[in-house]
């Protein structure tokens, strides 16, 4: 849990102590349930980097972009890079 940027080990068992183990009901219900498993587990906290979601669904992104553009009144057409 030490590996978690300004989250102690204690700080992180009295915030899974507080509020249990359902966290469906948190404002940040992902960043809780990555500390319930990262202090479950006993493993370090690993950053998946900020283009992490990016690459898990490459279409599904670009979809979303174009959409945005879209959205705004632009006009778009892929081309596939060469």
């Amino acid at each position: 849990m030490k590996t978690v940027p300004g989250i102690s080990d204690l700080a992180g068992q009295s915030v899974i102590a507080e509020i249990g183990v359902d966290m469906s009901r948190a404002v940040a219900a992902s960043m809780l349930t990555a500390i319930y498993y990262i202090l479950r587990d006993d493993v370090d906290y690993h950053d998946l980097g900020p283009t992490y979601l990016d690459t898990i669904d490459r279409t599904q992104v670009t979809r979303r972009l174009v959409r945005r553009l879209e959205n705004m009144g632009h006009h778009v057409e892929l081309q596939a890079a060469a």
